[in-house]
């Protein structure tokens, strides 16, 4: 997925919303002018909205690590 900034005057695709898009998700395979144009009030609630569900992973570290091969080695899950 590709995020970038809409060049041309395009009003945002959120429903109830008359503010004037700012971004446009854009997935790549389908045609350019296909995408999901976004205000930055509409952008900023959808960041928070996707906060609330998806966590993400840590990283891969020394201390991580350490537990996951003892675990391993004593055969535990």
């Amino acid at each position: 997925m590709i995020i970038k900034n809409v060049v041309r005057k395009v009003r945002c695709d959120m429903p109830n919303c008359k503010n004037i898009a700012d971004f446009k998700v854009e997935k790549s395979g389908f045609f350019r002018s296909v995408g999901l144009n976004l205000c930055n009030c509409c952008i900023n609630e959808l960041y928070s909205e996707i906060g609330k569900i998806v966590v993400p992973k840590s990283p891969e570290n020394i201390f991580n690590k350490k537990i996951k091969v003892t675990k391993e080695v004593k055969g535990e899950k």
